[in-house]
């Protein structure tokens, strides 16, 4: 119920209005029946001048009827209504995982394999300034470089210090590597399917994995199977594909510090292993996700932005109504016409009450 730009919380209330007649009536009651003076001539009692106070006995009515009025609609809850709108950003938590393995040191895609990624992977994190975003790296083990923060500059100098001796132990150990980011992402501040494994994968949505590998699992916890735990928890796993489709040449440093193509012991040339192409496809298939080849920096780049186009975040407007309580001034009204009704009744119109 609004009146103008007011709002009624309790228009009810007003009804009490409808209570003041019968006040204002037993009022006049109580004045008619005061106590008079006898005096034997009606005519002398009309030459006494009036005095001005006497048009003033009906004052002190008038004032606490207007009181009482003002209270009823302090009682009815004067409101002024303020309309907000605010836009709510529904954050993302995403964790990337890179392989460390020797082969990312490959230079197919220039400068070499991991150095790329690094800077593709820089450029989109600064893209997804609103999203919390972990790292996780891996190679013959896993571990966690930076949890889910909202700090995107620590992020970044921690991406920025990987190299291929963060993590010392060879192999690829791609299982193990979506395990750690997937208990990353379930061990949240705002994930709780962990500590609640019968609660719906919906729980979960807008938590993702994207990894970038350049080889084949040898080592760890299989990632088929990391896959289907994935997709049981409700998360997405993207796959990245690194390197060109023809065989790499292995090169290494010899004493004089050139680099030269390593042999085996039969002089055989050796190269490095093809990305596992197949499994990485089925275990985005599985989560939800998709698969991606990266061949080169423009398509490493195009990978991700796509990834970017794919996951946005959700942008959502709430109208909020908010009401301003006006009750003050209608108080502060009321509080002084009692005060001078009161006034007025034991100190000047003391006879009269």
């Amino acid at each position: 119920m609004i009146f103008g730009d007011l709002h009624w919380a309790y228009p009810l209330f007003l009804f009490l209005l409808l209570l003041l007649a019968p006040i204002i009536w037993l009022a006049k009651r109580k004045q008619v029946k005061n106590p008079g003076i006898l005096f034997s001539a009606y005519a002398y009692i009309q030459r006494i001048q009036r005095d001005w106070n006497q048009y003033f006995r009906y004052c002190l009515t008038a004032l606490r009827v207007l009181a009482l009025i003002i209270l009823v609609i302090i009682l009815v809850r004067p409101q002024r209504e303020v309309r907000v709108v605010d836009r709510e950003i529904k954050n993302m938590d995403i964790m990337l995982v890179i392989d460390l393995s020797e082969s990312m040191s490959a230079y197919d895609i220039r400068p070499y394999r991991l150095q790329v990624a690094k800077r593709v992977m820089r450029k989109f994190i600064q893209q997804r300034k609103r999203d919390r975003i972990g790292l996780v790296v891996f190679s013959g083990t896993a571990i966690t470089v930076c949890p889910l923060t909202f700090d995107h500059e620590v992020l970044l100098e921690s991406l920025g210090a990987v190299d291929m001796q963060t993590v010392s132990m060879e192999g690829t150990a791609m299982g193990d590597a979506l395990l750690v980011a997937v208990n990353r992402l379930l061990h949240s501040r705002e994930g709780i399917e962990s500590s609640n494994p019968e609660a719906p994968p919906a729980k979960n949505q807008g938590k993702i994995v994207i990894l970038a590998t350049d080889g084949a699992n040898n080592r760890g916890f299989e990632p088929m199977l990391a896959a289907q735990v994935i997709a049981k928890k409700g998360l997405k796993l993207y796959t990245i594909a690194l390197g060109g489709k023809k065989p790499v040449l292995r090169y290494e440093r010899d004493r004089r510090g050139d680099m030269v193509p390593v042999k085996d012991i039969y002089g055989r040339l050796q190269y490095w292993e093809e990305p596992d192409v197949e499994t990485l496809e089925s275990m985005a298939d599985i989560s939800g996700g998709r698969y991606f080849r990266a061949e080169n920096t423009a398509q490493f780049n195009r990978i991700m932005s796509e990834i970017d186009r794919l996951e946005k975040r959700t942008i959502q407007l709430r109208r909020k109504h908010t009401f301003q309580e006006e009750y003050t001034w209608f108080l502060m009204g009321a509080m002084c016409l009692l005060l001078l009704e009161v006034v007025l009744r034991f100190i000047r119109f003391r006879n009269l009450a």
